[in-house]
């Protein structure tokens, strides 16, 4: 009996231990899906924003997105939405255009599985500055990780999620200037999206700047 007791034991630990394994494709659009989100500061603790994405098309590759974001007043107070749509891939990563070069943004390197690592490199234009006749060069250099699972609770509920940390050292060459940021997500294949993220920036100096987190408030996924 203990012999039969120790066998079933050894099977679920290998049972739990193959679904935390699996790897997991990239997500399929469909029409109608929409997920609704809230930004918070980290370091007042307060909401700044809630942005809801709806799916409103899907071409092939790629999914036509319905934007509606609303700001949050100092005093709570809900401001007029701004609504907009886009095009993005349905893969989720994006393609950046640079002088005429198209490089590639790879949020996620399908299939993930844990412990998978990539890293890639992005440059744009920044806005033109006061008396300035170049654009600004700013370079991204991105790490990635699939950390592994984990069990995270937000507003929407609990979900089992997979982990995912980008670390990203930017520079700029005229003036010369550089920091560092880090992103960490989680992703739910269950319901084809982030149910959280946070990020943080740093200064060249290592001193915090910005820090915030995004939470999945409700959803409505096929």
């Amino acid at each position: 009996m203990k012999r039969f007791i120790c066998t079933l034991f050894a099977a679920c630990c290998l049972l739990v231990s193959g679904a935390h394994a699996q790897s997991i494709a990239a997500p399929v659009a469909e029409e109608g899906n929409s997920w609704e989100f809230q930004t918070l500061d980290l370091w007042s603790g307060k909401t700044t924003s809630r942005m809801t994405r709806k799916t409103i098309g899907v071409a092939g590759e790629y999914a036509r997105m319905l934007y509606e974001t609303t700001d949050v007043g100092k005093a709570g107070e809900f401001i007029k939405p701004r609504v907009n749509e886009g095009t993005i891939r349905a893969d989720l990563n994006s393609n950046i255009m640079y002088r005429g070069e198209k490089l590639e943004r790879i949020t996620y390197k399908w299939p993930l599985e844990p412990g998978k690592k990539w890293s890639y490199q992005i440059k744009e234009d920044l806005p033109l500055a006061a008396n300035a006749t170049t654009p600004q060069v700013i370079t991204n250099n991105t790490d990635a990780e699939v950390k592994g699972w984990e069990v995270i609770e937000v507003p929407a509920g609990k979900f089992k999620a997979l982990k995912l940390v980008y670390k990203n050292a930017w520079s700029t060459e005229n003036p010369v200037s550089k920091g560092i940021s880090i992103s960490t997500s989680w992703y739910c294949p269950e319901i084809k999206t982030v149910v959280q993220s946070t990020y943080e920036s740093f200064g060249a100096d290592g001193s915090p700047q910005t820090r915030t987190k995004d939470q999945l408030i409700r959803y409505s996924a096929k």
